[in-house]
C-alpha cells in the first residue's frame, strides 16, 4: 500500500513539475535567439526588396541613356545634314561674291594708268547736255557694269547717278527702248545701294512698283524710267555723266 502511495506522489510531482516547465518563460538565451532569428529574417526581406529596387533603379537609368543616346545620334545626323545644305547654299554666294570684288576691283584702276595709256576723249565731243548737266548716252555697244564703269572714266566721266524725277525723264527721253547701266550698287552690302563715285546713297532711285531689289544680283539697270537691281556681269547700254 505505502508502495502505491509513492508512485502515485512521484507522478503527481512529475506532472506538476512538466506543467510549470511548459508555462515557464523562455530562457535569456532562447530569446535572444529567437530575436536573432527575427533580425535576420527582417534584414533579408529588407535587403532582397533594397536589392529589387536597386535592379529597377538601374534598368531604368540604362533605358533612359539608350534613348537619351539615340535622341543625339538623330539631332547629330540633323545637324549634319543642315551643315551640309548651309554649305552648299553658302558657297556659291561666297564664291559670286569674291568675283564681284575682284571685277570691282578691276573695274577700279588707278587714275595715273588711265592718263598714261589712255588717251581721254574730250568731253565735249562725247557729253551732251541734258537739264542741267552733261551725260553720254551709249547706244551701240552693251556691256557689262564692271565695262561700263571703265568707259566711262576713259571718257573723263562716271557712271550716272539722277538727282531727280525730272532728270531721269529728261535722259529716258534721249534713251532708245532698252535698259542703261547707272552707277550705284549693292556690291558691298546685299540690299544696301551706294554711289562708287561718292561712297554715299543715291539721291535718287525709282525701283519698279512691287519689285523686291534687296537680291543677290547687286547693279542698277534704268528699263523706261523704273529701276532694276540685275547680275553685273550681263550686258546693257549704259549712261556716264561728266563734272564738267
Amino acid at each position: 500500500m505505502w508502495r502505491y502511495s509513492y508512485f502515485l506522489w512521484l507522478f503527481t510531482v512529475c506532472g506538476l513539475w512538466g506543467t510549470q516547465a511548459q508555462n515557464q518563460e523562455p530562457s535569456l538565451l532562447d530569446q535572444i535567439a529567437n530575436h536573432q532569428q527575427q533580425w535576420f529574417r527582417y534584414t533579408a526581406a529588407n535587403q532582397a526588396e533594397a536589392n529589387a529596387k536597386i535592379d529597377r533603379l538601374k534598368e531604368s537609368i540604362e533605358g533612359q541613356l539608350q534613348a537619351q543616346q539615340v535622341k543625339t545620334e538623330i539631332q547629330q545626323h540633323s545637324l549634319r545634314n543642315v551643315m551640309e545644305s548651309l554649305k552648299a547654299e553658302i558657297k556659291p554666294k561666297i564664291e559670286k561674291m569674291i568675283k564681284d570684288i575682284e571685277d570691282l576691283k578691276n573695274a577700279i584702276v588707278d587714275q595715273k594708268s588711265f592718263n598714261s595709256s589712255l588717251q581721254r576723249v574730250p568731253p565735249s565731243n562725247l557729253f551732251e547736255n541734258i537739264g542741267s548737266r552733261y551725260f553720254y548716252i551709249e547706244k551701240h555697244d552693251t556691256v557689262t557694269w564692271f565695262v561700263a564703269f571703265n568707259k566711262c572714266r576713259r571718257f573723263g566721266g562716271y557712271l550716272a547717278t539722277i538727282n531727280d524725277e525730272e532728270e531721269l525723264q529728261a535722259i529716258t527721253k534721249r534713251t532708245t527702248e532698252d535698259s542703261y547701266w547707272f552707277d550705284f550698287n549693292s556690291l558691298a552690302e546685299k540690299g544696301k545701294f551706294f554711289s562708287t563715285r561718292t561712297g554715299e546713297r543715291p539721291p535718287f532711285t525709282k525701283w519698279r512698283e512691287n519689285y523686291s531689289h534687296t537680291t543677290d544680283d547687286g547693279c542698277v539697270v534704268a528699263f523706261k524710267l523704273e529701276m532694276y537691281a540685275i547680275d553685273c556681269r550681263l550686258k546693257h547700254f549704259f549712261i556716264c555723266q561728266s563734272d564738267q
